[in-house]
């Protein structure tokens, strides 16, 4: 620990014993005093965080009894709601949520189907298939594009055109993938549902 007036963030966090962050803390709300280079001014800056809060017990007792009432307040509602329901009223109430959750579910599968045979939908099958197809037609477009582009590299010395002759390399590639997804697609369409 130091005894200078001044000192920067990083150390005047060692010197109060936290973290940098709860210095960060105290600079964004105003409780640090800094000297004309930016270095924290120990004594008022001690002064002030006393003086707003920060090692005051009054203050500090205030918090930590709002903090176990608020716990005392939550450890009451879980138990309320996970206790077993006895009374009559009670078990009216957990009829009428079984009936709501009943009817909801029976909704959501209602809206399945009518855009499952919108068209909105498609199974999680077909999904799968397709996104394993089009990875296939991917790799494959790739596993041949060195092959096919070194040779029409190889004898070019200017940076522009082999950039050119990759660049057209790329863009056949990608064409020859969209078409084969779209026959993919074309095929899938005709297959009956």
């Amino acid at each position: 620990m130091q005894n200078s007036a001044s000192l920067s963030r990083k150390q005047y966090a060692e010197h109060r014993g936290c973290s940098p962050s709860y210095i960060t803390y105290l600079g964004k709300h105003g409780r640090l005093v800094l000297d004309a280079n930016g270095k924290v001014l120990v004594k008022e800056t001690d002064q002030m965080v006393e003086n707003t809060g920060g090692d005051r017990p009054d203050v500090s007792s205030r918090h930590a009894a709002g903090r176990s009432n608020a716990k005392a307040r939550n450890a009451t509602e879980i138990q309320q709601r996970e206790a077993p329901a006895f009374s009559g009223e009670q078990i009216g109430n957990s009829i009428a949520a079984s009936r709501a959750i009943k009817e909801k579910y029976a909704a959501l599968t209602a809206k399945i189907d009518y855009e499952t045979k919108m068209g909105a939908l498609v199974p999680r099958e077909d999904v799968d298939a397709a996104m394993r197809f089009i990875g296939a037609a991917v790799r494959s477009a790739l596993d041949v594009l060195p092959d096919q582009t070194a040779p029409l590299v190889a004898p070019i010395t200017d940076m522009a055109e082999i950039h050119e002759v990759l660049a057209e390399a790329c863009r056949n590639t990608l064409q020859n993938v969209n078409a084969t997804i779209a026959r993919q697609q074309s095929e899938i369409s005709k297959e009956p549902a």
